[in-house]
């Protein structure tokens, strides 16, 4: 028997179709976070060359993923810190979408509950957006439509900024006007 079958046995015998349910969700998030997890085997053939020992970076990553898979709440704690790690925050809404989508919802919720005159800082709005997936939705500038089309307009405002910090043109001498050069009153001496 599985490990899940036995954790799901007393709802798997009072409503078989909850448990399939819940241990096909189990086994679908197991599966996602086998994919997603760090691989550290080396390739190489030489055998003295071979490092199986994981770097920090691939046990952060693992551990990221292993809180976002089990203890998806946590990603709110980390943002509140002011400490989120990114791909914790989009493995937990792979794994767990209807968090993220009563996230958004509850957001949506209280932004709108706020009275108008309160000043929200660009920077929070922002911080929201990416943290909860809104593609743009709280802020424009985030939306992939104004992406493209300021990928299309910034070269042509970098060449007027080019063309407007252009010096203006020096001012021609006329040496048939001037006096004499230095190379002409060193003849004369």
């Amino acid at each position: 028997m599985s490990a899940g079958k036995q954790a799901l046995g007393p709802i798997m015998s009072a409503s078989p179709a909850l448990g399939a349910a819940m241990l096909d969700s189990f086994n679908r998030k197991l599966a996602n976070l086998f994919e997603a997890w760090p691989k550290t085997l080396s390739n190489s053939l030489v055998p003295s060359r071979r490092d199986n020992t994981p770097s920090a970076n691939e046990l952060e990553t693992a551990e990221a993923l292993w809180s976002a898979t089990f203890t998806p709440m946590t990603v709110f704690e980390d943002f509140r810190k002011g400490r989120l790690n990114f791909e914790k925050a989009m493995f937990a809404w792979k794994q767990w979408p209807e968090l993220q989508m009563a996230a958004q919802s509850a957001t949506i919720d209280l932004l709108q509950s706020l009275p108008s005159s309160t000043i929200f800082p660009d920077e929070k709005i922002t911080s929201l957006d990416l943290f909860l997936g809104f593609n743009g939705a709280l802020d424009d500038t985030l939306s992939p439509a104004f992406v493209q089309t300021m990928a299309l307009v910034a070269p042509l405002a970098s060449a007027e900024d080019v063309q407007s910090q252009a010096k203006p043109p020096r001012k021609q001498t006329d040496f048939a006007k001037n006096q004499q050069t230095f190379t002409q009153r060193l003849m004369q001496t």
